[in-house]
């Protein structure tokens, strides 16, 4: 038997003994478990007692007694993508609370009359991108035209921010203006009024966002403590910085030691790529990294580390380079036929590639042990 997982309903009305009982380790995810009412005390005791997470109804029936699931589980319906959607048509509480969401609905219609408790139960349904909310009566008739209409109006005025360094909604100051926001993407730092009312509040979290950095909360008037710092291809935070700042990187991205930077002053990093940090950033509690790539901590000189979006290495390259250099490559990073092993380790030369690297036959072994690439390492072909 083992474990019950992820299962709709779980009936154990067929476990008889204690031995069967004993081979049940774990109930994890079920909607609806149910024990028997009438076993031994012994064998209930033991059903009891199995380890249960995220189990979400239990009832107990006897082992002869018909199970009605409908009067259990209820079925569920997600309203989303709806230009005009009439509540009104709600009745019961059962049914309102059979609406699992409301979602992306251009425009809400809910009772301003009838039973208070499924009023009530309307209103606790979960809301999210919802435009314009009209309470009306239950017998009161609405132009379906005059709404489309309004509806169409309204999508002429919707803004959509993306790939912005700042956005500030501090001087938005209408309910209305905030509805018509239909999209927040790809934003550095979002700036958010700290003093206002709960209803532009309110509009604001309805908001739709993805791909934030960092919000803020910030008192009308109030100087925004931040710069933005981005980079399409390589990055090198060489200065300490006097205010808080947010590095957005597309590529190669290094960051030395920042021993000097003030406690109250945070450095925040967005990286799509790959990142050479020094060890000490590890243990920096304003030092908050978010990384899609290769990312490597390590202790190093940053006057000893090349950085390019491509690079071929000969003999002769290697010969200038000093020791204990890092070779940081975001694109292609090839190695001519005449690079030996020996002129590697003798260089103490690291490799850090972010796509492939090219590489003659003789090299490719060193490279694999030692290297850290992006996808692969491909034996070169003149």
């Amino acid at each position: 038997m083992g474990e019950y997982v992820n299962m709709k309903v779980c009936d154990l009305r067929f476990i008889h003994t204690v031995e069967e009982a004993k081979e049940i380790k774990e109930i994890t995810d079920v909607e609806l478990l149910v024990l028997p009412n009438d076993a031994p005390a012994d064998v209930a005791k033991v059903l009891a007692s199995i380890p249960k997470t995220d189990v979400r109804q239990v009832v107990q029936l006897g082992s002869q007694e018909e199970l009605d699931v409908s009067k259990y589980i209820k079925k569920t319906v997600t309203y989303k993508d709806v230009k005009i959607l009439d509540l009104r048509s709600i009745t019961t509480v059962e049914a309102a609370e059979a609406v699992k969401e409301i979602k992306g609905v251009k425009v809400l219609i809910i009772p301003a009359d009838g039973p208070e408790e499924v009023r009530c139960a309307i209103m606790a349904i979960p809301q999210k991108g919802v435009g314009k909310v009209l309470r009306l009566q239950l017998n009161e008739e609405i132009d379906y035209s005059k709404l489309e209409e309004e509806i169409s109006l309204s999508e002429k005025k919707e803004i959509k921010y993306s790939d912005m360094d700042i956005l500030d909604l501090r001087d938005i100051k209408s309910v209305e203006a905030l509805q018509n926001i239909r999209r927040i993407e790809d934003i550095c730092l979002l700036v958010l009024p700290k003093e206002t009312s709960p209803e532009i509040l309110s509009a604001i979290m309805s908001i739709p966002k993805r791909n934030i950095i960092k919000t803020i909360y910030l008192k009308d008037g109030e100087d925004i403590p931040y710069q933005i710092q981005k980079a399409n291809g390589v990055h090198i935070m060489n200065t300490l910085s006097q205010k808080n700042v947010i590095i957005k990187v597309n590529g190669i991205c290094m960051i030395p030691s920042l021993s000097g930077l003030k406690e109250d002053i945070s450095v925040t990093l967005k990286a799509n790529g790959l990142c050479l940090l020094h060890s000490s950033l590890k243990n920096m509690d304003n030092f908050v990294p978010s990384i899609n790539g290769i990312t490597i901590y390590k202790d190093f000189d940053p006057e000893k580390v090349k950085m390019n979006n491509e690079m071929e290495i000969e003999a002769a390259t290697l010969s200038y380079l000093p020791e204990n250099t890092f070779l940081i490559v975001a694109n292609r990073l090839a190695f001519a036929d005449d690079v030996t092993p020996e002129m590697l380790i003798e260089k103490k030369i690291q490799v850090l590639a972010g796509n492939n690297i090219e590489a003659p036959k003789h090299l490719i072994p060193y490279l694999t042990a030692t290297a850290t690439v992006g996808n692969k390492i491909v034996e070169r072909k003149e």
